[in-house]
C-alpha cells in the first residue's frame, strides 16, 4: 500500500528493502510490514555481493514511518491487525504505540477473532486473542487452540486478567458488565510496550506469550510425564511481574533498557495500569542513555536509590563504566537529583582503558553482593585480583583507587611483581577463587598441583594478597592430567545443575551417568541423583540449552505443565525437585482454588448439578477470576455463564456483581 512517504509502502508480510529501486535481502533493523526504498543521501552501504544491506539510517527511517502512519490507520481493507502490529512492535515499540494512539483518535477498527472492534476499546495486548472466546463464546472449531492451551490463563495476575476481561466486554461483542465491575479497575487501552512493562524481567523477549502447537505436541498427555516433557513447557511460559501493586524504582530503571521513554513515562504508565509507582524526584527525567550512570558500586542493589547522597567512588565508577568525563557525569547525576560530593569537581578522569577496567570490575569475583553504603571500602584481596586482571602493578592500582575516592582497608606490598604463579592463582588458569568467602581446600589442592608448588606456598601467597584461608591445609590434588584439565576448563560452571551436567556429557560424547561419576571423582558435588539423568534420551538434545530452569517456578506454571501433560501438579513439582531445581510448592489456598475450578468445570459441562460437598468448605471463601476463566474455557462456555453458575452453586467470587 503506497503512503505519503514516497519511499515507503505498508505491506501485510515481512516486507523488503530496496536500494535505489533494486531489491536486496531484508535487513534485520527494518521492522515487519513495510517496504522501504533507500536512495539518494540514504542509499545504504551494501555487502561485496550487493545482496545485503550493511546498515540503515534508523532516525531517517523512523521519520519516514511516522509520516506514513495515517495511511496505515485508514487503509481499506484494513491492513492493521493485532497480529501485524505485534510483529511490527518488536522492532519499533514506540512507533507501534503511536499507531495505536492514532487509531484511537480516529476511531479506527480492527479485526479481533473475526470481529471488527474499535482499537480504542482494547489497544494491543497479545493475550486478548485467547481471552476473547470467554466473552463471545466462540471457540475455534478447528482445534487451532487446544483446550489445554487455555490453561495459560492461570498465569495472568488477577489485576491484569480483570483489566483485559473488562476491556473485551467493553467492545460491545457481549452484554456489558455493571458499573460495579469497573470500580477501581484500570480503564486505559493497552499499548504495545505493556507486555514488556508487565513482564518479570522488563525485557521484550517473550512477545509470543501463548504456548505454541509445537509445545503442545511435545507435551502429549502422560500422567507420568518426564523432565523431558515438562522442561520445554516451563521454559516457554511467559513470566509476569509480581502481583504486588507497588512498583519500586529498580523496576522502573530496569525498563529503560529497550525503551526510549523516560523513567517518569514508565512510572506514569504503571500508574495508568493501576499500580502504585515509586517516588523518582528529578530522576524521572532519566532515559536509556543514563542507564550505565545509575548502576551502584558494590552491586548490592541493581540501581541507585533516587535522591541518595553519593560517595566520591560512585562518581568515579559511573565515569569509568560510561567512559565519560567525571565533570559531565557529576553534573548529570546532580541534574537527576542525586547528591554529588563537592570534591567530585577536583576528581581526575581516568582515561586509560586499564584504569577504567580496574574501577568497573572491582566486584566481579564477589560471592555476595556488597551493600552500597560500604562498597567504597575495598579489601586487599579485591585490589589484588582487580590489579592483576587489569594488567596494572599493585602500586599503580592502589594509587588510582585512592585518587578516585575509594578507601583501601589494608595496603598491599607495592614492591611485589606478579609472576607466573600469581598469574595461575589470580587469572583463569585455576578457576574457583572468589572474594567474600574463605578459599576452599579443593582450590588450594588443585592450585598446588597445577603450579607444582606446595599448598603452604600457595596459601602463603593468597594470604599475602588478603584472602581468607581454611584452618587446615590439604595435600596437593592427585588428579590425573586429564581430570586436571577438565577441572580447570569447567569449574567456572559450578554450581553444576542437572542440565549443565547433560551439556558436559554431550560435549564429551559420554552418558550423563558417566559424567556424573567423573564429577564426583574430581570432588564436585553435583547435587542431583545421577539416576534421573537416565530419563533423557538421545532425542532430547534440545534440553541441553532449554532445560536449565534456574528461577523459582510459580505454582501457576506447575498447573499449566500439569494440564498440558495430563499429570498431577504434585508430580510436576516432585519431578523438578528430583532434578534439583528448587523446591516448588503449592499453597493450600491454590489447591482449594483448583478444586473449585474442577467443581465449576464439571457443573458447566453438565457433569454436576448440585453444590460442592461439603458446602461448608466454601463458606466465606472466594475463588479467583482465573479459576472461573479456566473453568469456562475448559467447558467452552463464556465467562459470564461461568460466573453466574459459580454464584448459583455457592462459590463466592469477585465477579458476582458484574452481570445482571
Amino acid at each position: 500500500m503506497p503512503t505519503a512517504a514516497v519511499d515507503l509502502w505498508w505491506c501485510e508480510g515481512e516486507g523488503a528493502v530496496l536500494s535505489d529501486g533494486i531489491w536486496v535481502e531484508a535487513f534485520s533493523d527494518v521492522p515487519h510490514g513495510l517496504i522501504v526504498n533507500l536512495r539518494g543521501a540514504h542509499q545504504p552501504e551494501l555487502t561485496a555481493d550487493r545482496k545485503r544491506v550493511r546498515s540503515v539510517d534508523g532516525a531517517w527511517l523512523r521519520t519516514l514511518i511516522h509520516k506514513a502512519i495515517p495511511d496505515l490507520v485508514r487503509s481499506s481493507p484494513p491492513l492493521l491487525t493485532p497480529q501485524w502490529l505485534t510483529r511490527f512492535s518488536r522492532k519499533e515499540p514506540l512507533l507501534a504505540s503511536e499507531i495505536i494512539e492514532r487509531a484511537c483518535r480516529t476511531g479506527a477498527p480492527w479485526l479481533m477473532n473475526g470481529h471488527p472492534v474499535p482499537v480504542s476499546k482494547t489497544g494491543l495486548f497479545p493475550p486478548d486473542e485467547i481471552l476473547m472466546p470467554l466473552v463471545t463464546g466462540e471457540y475455534p472449531d478447528d482445534a487451532s487452540i487446544a483446550p489445554e492451551q487455555y490453561a495459560i490463563i492461570r498465569t495472568l495476575p488477577e489485576r491484569i486478567l480483570r483489566w483485559r476481561l473488562l476491556a473485551l466486554y467493553d467492545t460491545g461483542l457481549a452484554d456489558p458488565v455493571s458499573a460495579v465491575a469497573r470500580s477501581g479497575a484500570a480503564t486505559t487501552h493497552a499499548l504495545p510496550s505493556d507486555m514488556t512493562l508487565l513482564s518479570e524481567t522488563g525485557r521484550p523477549d517473550l512477545f509470543d506469550w501463548q504456548l505454541s502447537e509445537r509445545d503442545m505436541r511435545r507435551a502429549e498427555h502422560r500422567p507420568s510425564a518426564t523432565f523431558a516433557d515438562i522442561a520445554p513447557l516451563l521454559i516457554r511460559i511467559f513470566r509476569w511481574r509480581t502481583a504486588r501493586s507497588e512498583v519500586d524504582s529498580d523496576e522502573v530503571f530496569s525498563r529503560l533498557l529497550d525503551n526510549t521513554q523516560s523513567a517518569g513515562d514508565i512510572a506514569g504508565r504503571f500508574k495508568a495500569l493501576g499500580y502504585q509507582p515509586p517516588w523518582l524526584g528529578q530522576a524521572a527525567t532519566a532515559g536509556r542513555d543514563d542507564r550505565n550512570l545509575l548502576r551502584p558500586i558494590g552491586r548490592g542493589k541493581d540501581w541507585l536509590p533516587p535522591g541518595a547522597k553519593l560517595p566520591l567512588a560512585q562518581i568515579a565508577y559511573s565515569a569509568a563504566r560510561t567512559g565519560r568525563p567525571v565533570a559531565e557525569v557529576a553534573a548529570r547525576l546532580s541534574n537527576l537529583g542525586w547528591g554529588v560530593p563537592a570534591k567530585s569537581a577536583s576528581l581526575p578522569t581516568v582515561t586509560d582503558d586499564d584504569g577504567r577496567w580496574l574501577i568497573s570490575h572491582l566486584w566481579d569475583w564477589h560471592v555476595v553482593k556488597v551493600p552500597f553504603e560500604a562498597a567504597h571500602q575495598l579489601s586487599a584481596a579485591q585490589v589484588a585480583m582487580a590489579s592483576f586482571r587489569a594488567r596494572l602493578p599493585i602500586g599503580k592500582a592502589q594509587e588510582i583507587l585512592r585518587e578516585q575516592g575509594f578507601e583501601l582497608l589494608s595496603t598491599l606490598d607495592t614492591s611485589h611483581e606478579f609472576d607466573e604463579v600469581d598469574a595461575a592463582l589470580l587469572g583463569h588458569r585455576v578457576p574457583g577463587l572468589h572474594i567474600g568467602a574463605p578459599v576452599s581446600q579443593r582450590y588450594l589442592a588443585t592450585a598446588a598441583q597445577c603450579t607444582g608448588r606446595d599448598t603452604r606456598e600457595i596459601a602463603g601467597r593468597l594470604g599475602a594478597f588478603g584472602f581468607a584461608l581454611p584452618q587446615d591445609l590439604p595435600e596437593p590434588s592427585r588428579l590425573s592430567p586429564e581430570d586436571m584439565e577438565f577441572v580447570m576448563t569447567n569449574e567456572r560452571r559450578l554450581p553444576l545443575s542437572a542440565a549443565g551436567l547433560v551439556r558436559l556429557a554431550r560435549a564429551a560424547g559420554t552418558s550423563p551417568r558417566s559424567m556424573a561419576e567423573r564429577c564426583v571423582r574430581v570432588g564436585w558435588n553435583i547435587g542431583v541423583d545421577p539416576a534421573v539423568l537416565e530419563e533423557l534420551s538421545d532425542e532430547d538434545g534440545e534440553l541441553t540449552y532449554l532445560a536449565d530452569i534456574r528461577r523459582r517456578v510459580p505454582q501457576e506454571h506447575l498447573y499449566v505443565a500439569a494440564r498440558c501433560t495430563g499429570s498431577s501438579i504434585d508430580h510436576i513439582a516432585d519431578t523438578l525437585k528430583r532434578w534439583s531445581l528448587g523446591t516448588p510448592s503449592v499453597s493450600e489456598e491454590f489447591r482449594r482454588d483448583l478444586e473449585a475450578e474442577g467443581v465449576l468445570t464439571d457443573t458447566l459441562a453438565g457433569g454436576r448439578t448440585g453444590a460442592p460437598t461439603p458446602a461448608s468448605k466454601w463458606q466465606g471463601r472466594a475463588v479467583s477470576l482465573a479459576a472461573i476463566a479456566c473453568a469456562a474455557a475448559r467447558a467452552r462456555k463464556t465467562f459470564r455463564e461461568a460466573a453466574l453458575t459459580a454464584t448459583r452453586i455457592g462459590l463466592g467470587h469477585e465477579a458476582e456483581d458484574w452481570f445482571g
